[in-house]
């Protein structure tokens, strides 16, 4: 079985460059970063060894299915995930944030990485409006109170594009639609102005001209402020329409790195391609949809060598022996497949 995947550029368009100016080094470096939560059966290993930098005004798109760790990376780096142990390092801004305490890390939360999370409807207080939601934020990180803290409050509401700003300041969330919902999260994390927005699938649960929408406000936001943003999906299509870089995940493990285009234009490991060929094509002749067969291994049992291989078409008695490690293909771009440097394109996709 082959993964083909063709007309990559109905999905790829170029980003937006940001505002903001960049420096010589990375903004946020996470090096060996591991996490791993207690179970009946000892600790089971939810990510292994992440590493990655994001530079200034740089925008990453994260993907892969459920359970792949894409969410669990940022959770468990911002210390919101007090039963998991965490291991390995973050740095940003000469500050490690691996074992900071929680007084000093409360401070880094929404002031420097801020993080949109899956679901607003149950992320927002039900018991509180609106407008207190974000106050909150503005009081704690920006020392505003008061009138000032409200009208700072309208003003990211309008920024957000929210109709009759003022008067859903006094809404609860369980008035708004889901999209408006959405939109109030956005504005609740940049109400901080942060260095880092970390979007945990932004258009899950949203309509297709909401999730258009929110999307076009997300690239908005970026080209007008220079923050950098991550955004986590299993959505190709939001990953092509927001980043520069794509990190693909799988089991817990990087398992291919490349600028957005190149994604899409030369996938080498097998899940990569399998992901794309899984994209229904909106151009040219009709196609059968391809699926990876089998499914993500328990975290428990992982197998000996590479996590993917008991799904992969191409398999060979090599991939048993161990973990993959990284092989450089071209320039900023790696795949950790054992095939990945056998100067070809497994499915037959052109370099």
């Amino acid at each position: 079985m082959t993964f083909p995947f063709e007309n990559w550029s109905s999905f790829w368009k170029e980003p937006a460059s940001p505002s903001r100016g960049t420096t010589n080094g990375p903004l946020l470096s996470v090096s060996d970063l591991s996490i791993s939560f207690p179970g009946p059966r000892g600790f089971v290993h939810a990510l292994h060894n992440f590493n990655l930098d994001v530079s200034p005004g740089e925008s990453i798109g994260i993907v892969g299915e459920s359970g792949s760790g894409k969410s669990v990376t940022w959770l468990g780096l911002l210390g919101l995930l007090p039963s998991a142990r965490v291991e390995g390092s973050a740095r940003m801004a000469d500050m490690e944030l691996i074992g900071l305490s929680e007084r000093k890390l409360a401070g880094w939360r929404g002031k420097r990485i801020a993080m949109i999370f899956q679901d607003p409807t149950s992320s927002l207080n039900p018991m509180h409006r609106i407008g207190g939601q974000i106050a909150e934020s503005l009081t704690l990180h920006r020392g505003l109170s008061g009138a000032a803290s409200r009208m700072e409050a309208r003003r990211f509401l309008e920024r957000v594009h929210i109709p009759d700003a003022a008067q859903k300041l006094n809404a609860y969330p369980h008035e708004l639609s889901g999209g408006m919902n959405q939109r109030v999260m956005i504005a609740l994390a940049l109400a901080a102005n942060p260095d880092l927005l970390v979007a945990d699938e932004p258009t899950t649960a949203l309509d297709v001209t909401i999730q258009a929408q929110i999307i076009d406000l997300l690239k908005e936001i970026r080209q007008d402020t220079g923050m950098a943003l991550i955004t986590i999906s299993h959505d190709l299509g939001v990953i092509a329409e927001l980043a520069d870089r794509v990190l693909v995940m799988y089991a817990g493990r990087a398992v291919e790195e490349a600028p957005v285009e190149r994604i899409f234009r030369s996938a080498s490991h097998p899940y990569t391609q399998g992901l794309l060929a899984a994209v229904p094509q909106m151009t040219g002749a009709r196609r059968r949809l391809v699926t990876i067969d089998g499914q993500a291994p328990d975290p428990y049992a992982l197998p000996p060598g590479c996590a993917f291989a008991p799904r992969c078409p191409f398999r060979a008695p090599a991939c048993d022996e161990g973990a993959p490690i990284s092989v450089s293909l071209h320039p900023n771009h790696w795949a950790a497949c054992r095939q990945a440097d056998a100067g070809r394109q497994l499915s037959g996709l052109s370099a």
